[in-house]
C-alpha cells in the first residue's frame, strides 16, 4: 500500500470511527424500536429502514452501541468467521442483549455441512466457481504450477482447494457448523433457533443476503452458494 492510499484509507476509518455515534443516535431518534434493523460489519448494498454499520463504526468484539431491548433485527453476513469463538459467544450476547421480544438475529456464514458436502461436477456453476473464486481469488500461482507439470490445475481436487481457502484464506478465525451455532444461541435464552439456505427465513424481508458467491449474478438464473447457510434465532 502506497503512503498516500495508506493516509486516505487511516482517514476513512477515522471518519468512519467518529461518525457512528452521530449515525446510530440519529437512528434511533427517527426510527421506533419495533422497526429497527441493524446490520453489523456492513454490506453490499444500502436498503431503506436498515442502520448499516461498517467494522469501524461497531466493533462487535466490544458492547453494541444500543440500548437493552431496543431492536428489532440484528443481522451479519459473511462477518461471524471472522472472530475468535470466544468473542462470536460474546457477541450473540449483546445481539440477545440489544434486541426486543420476539426480535431476530440472522447470521450468514460459512458453515461445516454444506462444505463437507459439497461436490465439484466440473460443470456448469461449479466449473465458473472453481476459475471465479478459487482460481482468481486464492490460488492463480498454485493452478499454474500445478498446469506446469502436466495436470489441470486446482480442478484435479477443487474440494481440497476449497476446503483450504475458507479456513485457510480471507482472514478465517473460525468456520461453524450451522448446528453448533443454532445450539449456543439457544443455550444463550433465544427461545428459537433454525438453520436455513441463503435466501430463506422466518421473513423475507431479513433475507437480504447475497443469493450467489463466487459467480458473476447476471450470468446465473438461481441463486448459487456453496458454502453458507443461515442461522435465525429468536428472542
Amino acid at each position: 500500500m502506497t503512503a498516500i492510499r495508506f493516509i486516505k484509507t487511516a482517514g476513512l476509518k477515522i471518519i468512519d470511527k467518529l461518525s457512528a455515534p452521530f449515525l446510530i443516535r440519529n437512528y434511533l431518534a427517527k426510527i421506533p424500536a419495533s422497526e429497527r434493523m441493524v446490520v453489523f460489519g456492513g454490506h453490499w448494498e444500502n436498503r431503506p429502514g436498515w442502520l448499516v454499520l461498517n467494522e469501524m463504526q461497531q466493533d462487535i468484539t466490544r458492547k453494541l452501541s444500543f440500548p437493552s431491548n431496543s431492536v428489532r433485527v440484528v443481522f451479519l453476513e459473511h462477518v461471524f468467521e471472522h472472530i475468535d469463538f470466544d468473542k462470536a459467544v460474546f457477541f450473540l450476547k449483546e445481539a440477545k442483549r440489544i434486541l426486543r421480544k420476539n426480535g431476530i438475529l440472522r447470521i450468514i456464514s460459512p458453515s461445516i455441512e454444506p462444505i463437507i458436502a459439497s461436490k465439484f461436477t466440473g460443470k456448469g456453476d461449479d466449473k465458473k466457481y472453481v476459475k471465479n473464486t478459487l482460481v482468481r481469488l486464492h490460488y492463480k500461482n498454485i493452478d499454474e504450477l500445478l498446469r506446469s507439470i502436466g495436470l489441470r490445475g486446482i480442478s484435479e481436487d477443487p474440494k481440497t482447494f476449497f476446503l483450504n481457502g475458507l479456513f485457510r484464506e480471507s482472514e478465517h478465525k473460525f468456520i461453524w457448523s450451522a448446528e453448533l451455532l443454532r445450539k449456543v444461541t439457544l443455550a444463550l435464552g433465544f427461545r428459537k433457533a433454525n438453520i436455513y439456505k441463503p435466501g430463506k427465513g422466518v421473513n423475507d424481508e431479513y433475507c437480504i443476503e447475497r443469493k450467489f458467491r463466487g459467480i458473476p449474478e447476471h450470468k446465473n438464473s438461481k441463486p448459487f452458494d456453496k458454502e453458507s447457510l443461515a442461522v435465525e434465532a429468536i428472542k
